[in-house]
């Protein structure tokens, strides 16, 4: 993956511009998924609909913390959380710290196996 800062200021420069009304946790995840487009062609976004097709029927109930999260922080910055998954037995952790207006302030990206997150049955 490769993160390009440029691409990074380009695709801020055109959300500043278009002003996105982010209220709900959905639109937040959704413009996290847009920016992730910007470095993989085809993410493997870990969902509560996907995650019975990608792992053991064992380890879906334990497989709660690959789903993705929101964090707003007063009204004024919000964060979201997701995992991709890379391998059969790998997935990559995305954090993505956002402005108020949906401008994106720092993006973290790390390797995880899968038995570091929820073990094996």
């Amino acid at each position: 993956m490769d993160l390009d800062p440029h691409n990074i200021a380009i695709f801020n420069a055109m959300v500043t511009r278009e002003r996105p009304i982010l209220t709900t946790d959905s639109e937040r995840f959704s413009l996290a998924v847009l920016y992730l487009y910007l470095f993989e062609e085809s993410p493997k976004i870990l969902e509560e609909e996907t995650l019975p097709t990608i792992l053991d029927e064992g380890l879906v109930k334990k497989s709660k913390v690959l789903l993705p999260t929101v964090r707003v922080e007063d009204n004024k910055r919000f964060d979201v959380r997701l995992f991709e998954q890379i391998s059969a037995n790998g997935f990559v952790e995305f954090f993505f710290s956002f402005d108020q207006g949906g401008v994106l302030r720092s993006l973290t990206k790390e390797n995880h196996p899968k038995s570091e997150l929820i073990g094996s049955h």
